[in-house]
């Protein structure tokens, strides 16, 4: 018995391939929304806030605008 021989291993392998391909494309659908998008959302706050710091006063400006 072949490993390519029988019809069932090309059924195995099919399945075997999509599987993994829905698999990737969750990891990347995860990847983006919850690890790059959130990075960016950090990142603008930070950003909103150093142009901020010139009109704040007080201890959140110290401790933001170091």
């Amino acid at each position: 018995m072949s490993f390519f021989g029988d019809e069932m291993d090309y059924e195995f392998i099919v399945w075997w391939s999509i599987l993994l391909g829905v698999m990737a494309l969750l990891i990347f659908v995860y990847w983006y929304w919850c690890i790059w998008r959130k990075n960016e959302v950090i990142r603008r706050v930070i950003r909103n806030a150093r142009t901020q710091c010139d009109e704040n006063e007080g201890v959140f400006n110290e401790l933001l605008c170091e």
